[in-house]
């Protein structure tokens, strides 16, 4: 039997970090995970790759740990903390082009505006 675990709502399960109140949200989300090895796992998000804490939870990526790029989670936040928003920006593109990231902007198609001016 295939099981596939699909996770919502993943910005309160960014707190892995021990000073976060979402610490145990993201705890039980990395639990699951690991008591379920060989299941598919689907992060959903609205919120974007814009601080590395958000994807702490998802250990599926691999992003750290064997073949990974990082040993560890721990070195992953700290150089990509430390290359601030591009570090984030190059991780989001590798991610794409490796189909394990999408994500979708609203269009301003159609949408109009006028100047206003302020005396």
């Amino acid at each position: 039997m295939s099981v596939c675990v699909c996770t919502t709502l993943c910005a309160h399960a960014a707190g892995l970090i021990p000073s976060s109140r979402d610490n145990a949200k993201g705890l039980a989300g990395v639990r699951l995970q690991n008591l379920l090895p060989r299941a598919c796992v689907l992060y959903i998000s609205a919120t974007g790759a814009a601080d590395p804490a958000n994807l702490c939870y998802a250990t599926r990526l691999g992003l750290w740990g064997p073949g990974g790029a990082f040993e560890t989670r721990d070195a992953f936040m700290a150089a990509i903390a430390s290359g601030g928003i591009a570090a984030m920006e190059i991780v989001a593109r590798d991610l794409k082009a490796l189909s394990l990231y999408a994500a979708r902007a609203l269009t301003f198609r159609g949408v109009g505006h006028a100047p206003l001016e302020h005396c």
